[in-house]
């Protein structure tokens, strides 16, 4: 199985939270995917509700800003200091964010040529630790890179209002 880049996926993320009857587990409703179809693995007890869904708000965004090409949106969801696994002129690796972000305007006509879209991500793993989450992400795509079913990981840090992805291989 391939592994979907965040700056291709976040995968892709990628995410927390029971998804019984459309709810989180703190029983307010979940919110919406770019194309509502997201399933959400049980893995919440192992992170507080609000920190849950804050982390699944910031791979909601980063599905949504993939599945739009929007640049400064997608850039919104990674820390400053991200480092990003990707493949950047025939050579995969982990790219500092700048480098990532100067090379994503082609990744965009190469995804939109191919109609490459997230269709539903699911979280196979997040575990919080203080302002720390690692998560395992299970991500659905047509297309191109996103074709079929893709399993990526990510470690996000928490800031003052939300989280951000510090590294991916999504």
């Amino acid at each position: 199985m391939r592994k979907l880049t965040i700056g291709a996926l976040f995968a892709w993320m990628a995410l927390f939270g029971a998804a019984q009857a459309g709810t989180l587990p703190d029983g307010r409703a979940q919110p919406k995917t770019p194309d509502d179809a997201r399933e959400v693995a049980d893995a919440a007890p192992r992170a507080r509700p609000d920190d849950a869904a804050l982390i699944l708000e910031t791979l909601e965004r980063y599905a949504k800003a993939v599945n739009d090409r929007d640049l400064p949106a997608l850039l919104a969801v990674y820390d400053p200091g991200a480092r990003v696994n990707a493949t950047i002129g025939g050579a995969k690796r982990r790219y500092p964010l700048d480098d990532y972000a100067r090379a994503l305007p082609v990744k965009f006509k190469e995804w939109e040529a191919a109609s490459a879209r997230i269709q539903a991500f699911e979280v196979v793993r997040l575990h919080v630790s203080g302002n720390t989450a690692e998560i395992v992400v299970r991500a659905k795509g047509s297309r191109y890179f996103l074709s079929g079913t893709l399993e990526g990981r990510a470690t996000l840090v928490k800031t003052h209002q939300d989280w951000k992805i510090l590294e991916d291989d999504l």
